[in-house]
């Protein structure tokens, strides 16, 4: 807080009081000295309000950054890396996502994610109940459970298991995941 802030707030406080020879305003008085410290401490606050307005915004947040990790969940069950080793700009980056996140049931909503985990090459396969009239003689049989289940297919390996997890986390409670790592699509 420089004195320009003190300033300010001085002479709001000087404005508030009657005009008369009771109420010595001159700079070097007592009651201007007092209405100084007043001033001093208005700034303060006024500075701590506007910090307070910058921790809001999770890109800026830096006094607020436990809470608002804390308030999203982070880190889940599906981190690796422990939340102390990452840098502050990392863990906001984390919490801005989290904030962000949109999420998806179709094909292209899990493909992105997996591109997101570092997979170029993915491919999902969705297992339709065998109809009649529909698929023929030799068409792989998939009632039952089958009808909710899909698989993610790529020739790469993801590096960790994240992305098994997070997909396991965000999927529908009523599919089933499967995944298929390191074969061709």
């Amino acid at each position: 807080m420089g004195d320009t802030e003190q300033d300010k707030y001085l002479g709001l406080l000087k404005q508030l009081f009657p005009i008369g020879k009771a109420w010595d305003l001159s700079e070097n008085s007592n009651l201007t000295k007092l209405l100084g410290a007043f001033a001093q401490e208005l700034g303060r606050v006024d500075q701590r309000v506007s910090d307070l307005i910058r921790e809001t915004d999770p890109q800026r947040t830096e006094e607020l950054l436990l809470d608002w990790e804390h308030f999203l969940g982070i880190p889940d069950d599906c981190s690796e890396e422990e939340i102390e080793s990452l840098s502050l700009e990392q863990r906001r980056q984390q919490i801005v996502q989290k904030l962000t996140f949109v999420g998806g049931q179709n094909i292209s909503y899990y493909i992105d994610m997996a591109k997101a985990f570092g997979l170029e090459e993915v491919e999902i396969k969705e297992y339709r109940p065998f109809r009649a009239g529909i698929n023929r003689a030799g068409d792989t049989l998939t009632n039952g459970g089958w009808v909710f289940t899909f698989e993610m297919r790529s020739p790469q390996i993801p590096e960790t298991s994240t992305l098994e997890c997070t997909v396991l986390k965000l999927k529908p409670a009523h599919t089933h995941a499967i995944f298929h790592w390191g074969v061709g699509g």
